[in-house]
């Protein structure tokens, strides 16, 4: 195989997270969201004790709750959240230096 025909994948991990999110019921309808806004979301998990504030993006919008991505210990979660457990955030810019 050469490195033209080489694809990129994730990594994945072979046993699913034992630490799940809590997040609420998917809403009858939702709206995509454009350009992904990066949030922090305050969440919490089955195992991890406390509420958790992680990295994530919106991927839809249903008014009250929102569809977020975000990661914790290395796994890619995706759930309905409250709104209000949501919070901007800024990306830094890419310098493209390398």
């Amino acid at each position: 195989m050469t490195t033209s025909e080489h694809r990129w994948s994730p990594p994945s991990h072979p046993d699913p997270p034992d630490d799940q999110p809590l997040g609420v019921d998917a809403p009858a309808a939702s709206t995509p969201v454009d350009g992904y806004p990066a949030v922090h979301v305050r969440v919490r998990f089955t195992k991890t004790p406390g509420e958790q504030r992680c990295p994530g993006f919106v991927e839809r919008d249903a008014g009250d709750v929102v569809y977020v991505q975000l990661v914790h210990t290395g796994f890619v979660h995706h759930i309905w959240i409250p709104r209000e457990h949501v919070t901007r955030r800024a990306l830094r810019p890419h310098s493209g230096a390398s």
